[in-house]
């Protein structure tokens, strides 16, 4: 799958597909599989790749359009549920937030150090922030986020992905979400709807 919304998804295939032939696509995304009827509404040769099991080794890759909007109309609060939790959004306006730069453990004083960033994106699992850090993040460590009007507390796993070459200063950290209350992950699927 390259990406999905509630009127259809856009996939690749290794089979030339039809215009305007109807499908039955089951998408999965953790352990729960939805499925639509779809029509394919584009289908284009995008290039091959090699493959020892293909004929001569070398399969196609077709880039594949599906519209499932009439379906989504009967499913589609299975769908906006599923992209929720399955969706890693991009950010179209500023999300703030700051992670601990001491575990819970190291942090003997009220005051704790803190780092901001700015969410590039977010999903039901993780968020990818941009930050200058000032010192390494511990791997767990405690996050709040404001969303909207809501501010969220989430246990989650740093990881220091790359620094950013125009900015040595700037760096990407991806923030794997370990564990939130479940009135705030109520509030995070909900923000997620508004965004797909």
């Amino acid at each position: 799958m390259l990406n999905m919304s509630l009127s259809g998804i856009a996939a690749e295939s290794t089979v030339a597909m039809p215009v305007g032939e109807t499908s039955a696509l089951r998408i999965r995304g953790g352990d729960k599989v939805i499925e639509v009827k779809a029509r394919v509404k584009w289908s284009r040769l995008e290039g091959s790749r090699s493959n020892p099991g293909a004929y001569l080794g070398i399969e196609n890759v077709y880039n594949v359009g599906f519209d499932y909007s009439e379906a989504a109309a009967k499913k589609a609060e299975d769908l906006r549920g599923f992209i929720a939790e399955n969706a890693v959004v991009e950010l179209d306006h500023r999300v703030l937030g700051h992670f601990g730069l001491s575990t819970s453990q190291e942090s003997t004083s009220q005051e704790s150090k803190a780092q901001g960033f700015e969410a590039l994106r977010i999903s039901a699992s993780e968020i990818l922030a941009r930050t200058q850090l000032t010192a390494a993040p511990p791997i767990g460590t405690t996050v709040e986020i404001d969303l909207d009007d809501e501010r969220l507390r989430i246990h989650a796993r740093a990881r220091v992905l790359s620094i950013d070459p125009a900015d040595a200063e700037s760096v990407q950290v991806r923030l794997e979400i370990q564990e939130m209350p479940p009135a705030d992950v109520q509030k995070l699927e909900a923000f997620l709807r508004t965004l797909v």
